[in-house]
């Protein structure tokens, strides 16, 4: 039973990889090739980073652990990718709208809330908390570039 789970958790990052190249490919055809370098790292790139954070966490979870409690301490990276893909998703169709900002803001701070329950409740290496600071970085990026793709008001 524990190795389905694995797999069913592998195959769920490797879609949100498959996502993000997808995503990342479609956004920026007919950008120049410097701004869509830049582009690229910022929504393509980013994202990979939060999924390998959460499998880092998943993986580095120890095995006797229940699943429940080690997806929800690895979580958080892939949340912020969720948010990220949810937020240029509705900017890119054109539905951005301003009363967005209260739910997208909202589950910023879900996502804050996860990762301090990841520092609580992993109990695996503990210099494994290292990522958060990268996580944090992911997040305020996210934070401030999704609210603008999903808000459509931009700096």
């Amino acid at each position: 039973m524990a190795n389905s789970c694995k797999f069913i958790v592998a195959g769920g990052y490797l879609l949100a990889l498959a996502l993000v190249l997808l995503f990342g490919t479609q956004c920026l055809s007919g950008i120049p090739f410097r701004m869509g370098g830049f582009l690229y790292w910022l929504i393509a790139w980013t994202p990979l980073v939060g999924i390998g954070i959460s499998w880092a966490y998943f993986i580095a979870s120890p095995q006797g652990e229940s699943f429940g409690r080690r997806v929800i301490t690895s979580a958080h990276g892939a949340c912020i990718t969720v948010l990220y893909f949810t937020a240029f998703s509705v900017g890119l169709a054109g539905k951005s709208s301003p009363r967005f900002e209260v739910p997208y803001n909202t589950a910023t701070l879900l996502i804050v809330f996860l990762m301090v329950a990841s520092l609580v409740f992993f109990r695996g290496p503990k210099w494994l908390h290292l990522l958060q600071l990268l996580n944090l970085i992911l997040l305020v990026e996210a934070g401030l570039l999704g609210s603008m793709a999903i808000t459509g008001i931009y700096l």
